[in-house]
C-alpha cells in the first residue's frame, strides 16, 4: 500500500506490516502514481508559499524508494 503523509510519500509492506518513508518533497503530497510495470512511483506536491520553489514532481525507484527524478516546474499543484 502506497499514501501520503504530508510531505511524506509512505510505502507500507503487506508482507510484515513495516512503513518505509520515502522523504523528498518540501511540501504536502497530492497524488500518487505507479507505473504499469510497478518499477516506478510518481508523487507530485502543492507549491510551498514559504519557498521561492515551483511544485515538484518526483519519480521514485519502487525497488530502492531512492529518487531518479525530481522536475520543478509547476506554479500552483500537481
Amino acid at each position: 500500500m502506497i499514501y501520503a503523509v504530508g510531505a511524506m510519500v509512505v510505502v507500507k509492506s503487506v508482507d510484515d506490516s513495516k512503513d518505509k518513508y520515502m522523504k523528498g518533497h518540501t511540501s504536502s503530497v497530492t497524488c500518487i502514481s505507479v507505473s504499469r510495470r510497478g518499477s516506478m512511483i510518481a508523487s507530485g506536491e502543492t507549491y510551498d508559499l514559504n519557498s521561492e520553489e515551483c511544485a515538484a514532481l518526483i519519480i521514485w525507484d519502487f525497488a530502492s524508494l531512492e529518487i531518479m527524478y525530481r522536475v520543478r516546474f509547476h506554479k500552483q499543484m500537481i
